[in-house]
């Protein structure tokens, strides 16, 4: 199982010019500055902090909403994305109800950042719903644990969306392994590709965590 979105998604990155361009989950890379929804339904510009997968080789089937404005939207089936009545409602929080992608159902809506407003969000409604298989899965992290993907709230985590304990474990986990890496192979690494044993690791999150926070 894995929890990412694909290659060919696409995120807003802000350089320190203030130039704004576009780049694809595939060519991004720690340190570049994305978009988050974050506080009060305020839009914040946060480094990506490490990779939690980063795999181009592999293939996995991804959940793709297509929506009423034309553009499609795929992610894993337990990554979590953030879900919301369909009328804009600037006094709710957008943070309160995330859910696995796999829970979404046709006529839901998503909150989508404003094409040219970059502090706006709107609504936009799923019309239809399939699965794809691609290749390449990848999960980026950063500090608000949200990040906006396709213009798209999402959030960077599955299962649990507690991302204070949930950051704080899989930074500890990345430590653990570039200390092992630097003894062995004397470099370090941003990304913990622990994808082949992810299911272990959220079960291991169900015994540290209080079970109503997964």
């Amino acid at each position: 199982m894995y929890y990412c979105f694909p290659a060919d998604a696409t995120m807003f990155v802000d350089d320190d010019q203030g130039l704004t361009t576009v780049k694809r989950m595939d060519e991004l890379e720690v340190g570049d500055w994305v978009r988050s929804f974050h506080g009060k339904n305020e839009v914040v510009k946060v480094p990506v902090t490490y990779w939690l997968h980063r795999d181009p080789d592999q293939e996995a089937v991804f959940v793709e909403f297509s929506l009423d404005n034309g553009e499609k939207f795929s992610l894993t089936e337990k990554h979590l994305i953030y879900v919301g009545e369909c009328k804009v409602n600037k006094s709710v929080d957008i943070n309160s109800n995330p859910i696995a992608a796999d829970k979404v159902q046709v006529g839901d809506c998503f909150y989508i950042n404003h094409r040219t407003k970059e502090t706006i969000f709107q609504m936009v409604q799923v019309l239809a719903i399939d699965r794809v298989k691609k290749t390449g899965i990848y999960a980026p992290m950063t500090n608000t644990g949200n990040i906006i993907v396709n213009r798209i709230h999402t959030s960077c985590h599955s299962e649990s969306n507690i991302h204070s304990l949930v950051n704080t474990f899989f930074e500890s986990f990345l430590t653990i392994k570039n200390q092992i890496a630097e003894q062995i192979f004397g470099k370090t690494t941003t990304e913990l590709n622990i994808s082949s044993g992810f299911n272990e690791i959220v079960d291991l999150l169900h015994l540290v965590l209080p079970s109503p926070l997964i």
